[in-house]
């Protein structure tokens, strides 16, 4: 991402992960511009899917859907071209990309959404609110990112609270 909120890319475009179309170019070995209507302001990859913020706030996501992880109700199994996530909320501050899956978080509204998985039993197709315990509602999240199989949510205090799949 350069500092004037362009993105570049490089690598499998195996399911359109790059913004373009798989058939067009499959595999990138040099860097090209990725077209996006808007500047964007933060770029987070998965294992075959991207998600980015453009200003305004709007989250969109390109790539596979295969586990539900760009946030599509229907079973799209993949998108080549930037589509925007629906999310519950305009007020998302930070977000982050697993595998096979991507976390959303709202510390506005004390927050966090997620969709695809994080273990090999579960499949979210669409943006659902994950159960927060008590004790983090009560404080100030300002981080979240995403593994393979866990979500760590950093709050302002220094704290970090985990969720995990099996």
């Amino acid at each position: 991402m350069t500092k004037d909120g362009e993105i570049w890319g490089l690598g499998s475009n195996t399911f359109g992960q790059l913004g373009k179309s798989s058939s067009e170019r499959p595999t990138s070995t040099e860097l090209s511009k990725i077209e996006i209507n808007g500047k964007v302001n933060a770029v987070k990859c998965g294992k075959s899917h991207t998600v980015i913020k453009i200003d305004g706030g709007d989250i969109l996501a390109c790539g596979s859907n295969s586990f539900g992880q760009l946030g599509f109700e229907t079973q799209i199994e993949q998108v080549e071209c930037f589509m925007e996530i629906l999310l519950p909320s305009n007020s998302i501050n930070d977000f982050s990309c697993g595998p096979t899956a991507s976390v959303f978080l709202d510390s506005q509204n004390q927050q966090i959404y997620m969709c695809g998985t994080i273990d090999e039993d579960t499949k979210m197709h669409g943006v659902q609110p994950i159960h927060l315990p008590d004790e983090l509602r009560n404080q100030t999240m300002t981080q979240v990112k995403c593994g393979s199989k866990s979500i760590l949510v950093l709050t302002s205090n220094g704290s970090v609270f985990s969720k995990r799949g099996d």
